[in-house]
C-alpha cells in the first residue's frame, strides 16, 4: 500500500519545509486565494500550530467572546422548554401594567407557543430579553464560548475560530479556508460578551 503523496500528512509535512513561518502563511493564503485548496484538508489543529497560531488549548493569546442567538420567537421558547406563559414573565416591566395583565389573560387562552397575541415590538422585546436570560446562562455555565486568533505576515492575516467546550478548551477549529467560505460564526442578531 503506497501512502497517498496528497494526503493530509504528506500536505503538512511539504508546508514545514517552508522554513519561515511567515512564508507558510503566505502560501496558504495564495492557495485560499487561488481556491486550489491545496492544504485545506490538514487537521485545523495542525495547520495552526504550522501557521504559528497561539496553542488552542491554552486560549490565554485567543479573543474570546460567549455567544447567543437572538431567536424568532416560537424557537427561543421552544429551546427553553417552557410554554409562552412562563416565557411571557420576561415581560413584566417592559409593557405597561395594564398590558402585562392582558399579554398574561391571552397566554393562558393560547396554545403552548402561540405568541399571536403579541405586538410585533412586543415580540421583538421578548426574543432579546430571552437572548439575555441565554448569554446570561452560557456565561454562567461555560457554554456558547468562541475563540478567535490571527496569524500575520506582512499584510497577510488568517484567522482560526474555535467553539470553546465548557472546560475551556477548542473542540472545534475552522480555518482560514471556512472564514474564507463564510463558515465562522455570523454575530449578527447575537448577544456576546467578550471575556
Amino acid at each position: 500500500m503506497t501512502k497517498d503523496k496528497f494526503g493530509p500528512e504528506n500536505l503538512l509535512n511539504e508546508l514545514l519545509v517552508i522554513p519561515n513561518i511567515e512564508d507558510r502563511i503566505r502560501a496558504v493564503a495564495e492557495d485560499i486565494a487561488s481556491r486550489h485548496d491545496q492544504y485545506r484538508c490538514i487537521d485545523p489543529f495542525d495547520l495552526a500550530e504550522a501557521l504559528g497560531a497561539p496553542d488552542p488549548q491554552d486560549l490565554c493569546d485567543w479573543n474570546r467572546w460567549t455567544v447567543a442567538r437572538i431567536l424568532p420567537l416560537q424557537e427561543a421558547s421552544e429551546n427553553r422548554g417552557y410554554d409562552s406563559t412562563e416565557d411571557i414573565q420576561f415581560l413584566y416591566g417592559k409593557v405597561s401594567e395594564t398590558r402585562f395583565s392582558e399579554i398574561e389573560n391571552e397566554a393562558k387562552k393560547a396554545e403552548a407557543r402561540d405568541f399571536s397575541y403579541l405586538l410585533p415590538d412586543e415580540c421583538h422585546t421578548l426574543e432579546r430579553l430571552l437572548a439575555e436570560y441565554q448569554l446570561k446562562s452560557n456565561l454562567e455555565n461555560g457554554m456558547g464560548g468562541i475563540a478567535r486568533c490571527t496569524v500575520v505576515a506582512g499584510e497577510v492575516m488568517l484567522s482560526f475560530e474555535g467553539d470553546i467546550e465548557d472546560d475551556g478548551t477548542i473542540i472545534f477549529l475552522r480555518t482560514p479556508y471556512d472564514e474564507r467560505d463564510g463558515l465562522f460564526q455570523d454575530f449578527n442578531n447575537c448577544l456576546t460578551e467578550r471575556e
